[in-house]
This record gives C-alpha cells, structure tokens and sequence, in this order.
C-alpha cells in the first residue's frame, strides 16, 4: 500500500509511532483521534500521515513527535536526513533525504521502500488537485511585511525552514 501527499505533510511510519511516548501508540491514537480519520490524517499498513498548508504547522507537528520521543533528523557524513519521520513537499518530495521512504511526484504518491505504491490511502475528498505552488523566493518576497520594522509592535521573524 502506499499513502496520499497533500500540501506538506509529515509522513510517520506505524513502528515508530509504537515505539514513541504515544500512549497506546498506533492504535491508542487511533481510538483517541477517530473523528480526524480521513480528515487530519490517514495511513496505510506502514505509514501514517498528517498535513498541514503552513511550514509553521508543519513544525509543531515536528516538534509534537520530537516530544514523544522521535528523531526527526540526523547527520551522516555531513548530510541532514529524516530519520524517525519525515516531512513531505507534495511537488517536491521529501524536503530532506529519507532512507525508508519512495515518492512518485507525478501521482504525489509516498510508500515504504519494500513495499509498492498501489492502492494508496488518502484523505476523504481530494480538496485542491493541483494546490497553488509558491516558490521560496516569491513566498519570502510576499512576507516581506512580516520582518519590516514597525513602529508599534515589531514583529519577530521566525525561522520556519528550519526543519528543511
């Protein structure tokens, strides 16, 4: 089986989930979190995934998974990879290098390498099919207004890539 990529999307696979501080793991956050099923995340047989539309969103899942005891990413001969989960670009691909993990960017399709990418799971409705693609530097021009000083309540600039 294989999974579904929508906008960024953390892709976690189920062993992890099961050895993290989930409680119950896999099937504990099942039975916690049914209604979001189809909505917020689905999975298959190996891999669960959750998205978001925002790197920020995207980050605090992250750093949810770190808390329950992942390793989000790792360096190996000076080159940063996804280790426990990984962080998914729907045109992309993967954002990082990811050893247990295969993307088709044509079908936005991920599966576990060892495994075949048919009949993937996804969400519940197929939303956006081609979702508005902005490139870092049209994003960071667009934002602009964000990091520019202001006279009342300076905003701080936040490092969102920083899981890239």
């Amino acid at each position: 089986m294989a999974v579904k990529i929508r906008y960024l999307s953390v892709v976690v696979p189920i062993a992890s989930i099961d050895r993290s501080g989930e409680p119950g793991g896999f099937k504990g956050l099942l039975e916690r979190d049914s209604e979001g099923r189809g909505k917020s995340f689905w999975h298959d047989d190996a891999l669960f995934v959750e998205y978001g539309m925002h790197p920020d969103d995207i980050q605090m899942l992250v750093e949810r998974w770190e808390a329950l005891g992942l390793t989000s990413r790792i360096e190996v001969n000076g080159q940063r990879k996804w280790k426990d989960l990984c962080v998914v670009d729907y045109y992309e691909g993967p954002t990082l290098a990811c050893d247990w993990l295969d993307y088709d960017t044509a079908t936005h399709v991920a599966w576990k390498k060892g495994t075949t990418q048919e009949n993937p799971a996804g969400p519940d409705h197929d939303g956006d099919p081609e979702p508005v693609f902005v490139p870092n530097d049209r994003a960071a021009q667009m934002a602009s207004f964000i990091t520019a000083p202001r006279e009342k309540a300076p905003v701080e600039a936040r490092p969102w890539w920083k899981f890239w």
